[in-house]
């Protein structure tokens, strides 16, 4: 799934990376797992990211008609709304995502995770489907500015993203430097990422050059 993962979320080959999670699937069906192994969410999300939000939701239905023990639902409900907030988020559905987001943050009992800032970049998301830049910079900021080791596994999905994302709604701002600094570390991020990666270090490297020559005027 890793490999599925990865051409969708950074590469956006949407049909190779579905290819990959329906060929995981027929290779090793979830319920040939235990059901606490099974994981549903995980394909779910990755359908969502490549806009099959149609198996992402077959997903979630063979979660909900395999597992039936509520307290076993109640431990996995964190996952089960992240999937519906990605799944909200590809249909563009951004207040719905937000609800979502904020129902996988927590448990009955307390935080879901030992990363208390890690929903704000997917809450940055949604405001920035949903045209609301001043939301998305302040969510995806605070993330930033969180600390916690438990983020480095969400750093590796989402900070060379979110730089360069951030550089973009500075600059449609008019803040170039701001715009600048996160472009630069996008840039650093990614100066020596695969061959395949390398055209959208590219465009930053363009951006930032424009940046200057506004500057330098």
């Amino acid at each position: 799934m890793a490999f599925a993962s990865g051409v969708i979320w950074f590469l956006g080959q949407n049909e190779r990376g579905v290819r990959a999670l329906d060929a995981a699937l027929v290779q090793t069906p979830l319920r040939t797992l235990r059901v606490e192994q099974r994981p549903y969410f995980t394909f779910a999300t990755y359908y969502a990211w490549a806009g099959r939000t149609d198996k992402a939701r077959a997903m979630l239905a063979q979660y909900d008609a395999d597992v039936r023990d509520s307290s076993l639902r109640i431990l996995l409900s964190p996952g089960y709304h992240s999937a519906l907030g990605e799944i909200a988020l590809a249909e563009k559905k951004a207040p719905d995502a937000v609800r979502e987001f904020w129902k996988s943050d927590s448990l009955p009992d307390g935080p879901a995770g030992e990363c208390a800032w890690c929903v704000s970049v997917n809450i940055g998301r949604a405001y920035d489907v949903a045209n609301q830049p001043d939301s998305a910079i302040a969510y995806f900021e605070r993330f930033l500015n969180g600390l916690s080791p438990a983020r480095q596994s969400a750093d590796a999905s989402y900070l060379a993203g979110l730089r360069r994302r951030l550089g973009e709604l500075y600059e449609a701002k008019g803040d170039n430097q701001r715009a600048a600094t996160n472009y630069l570390a996008f840039i650093e991020l990614w100066k020596n990422a695969d061959a395949a990666l390398q055209p959208q270090v590219q465009e930053a490297r363009k951006r930032l050059a424009r940046l200057k020559d506004i500057g330098g005027k």
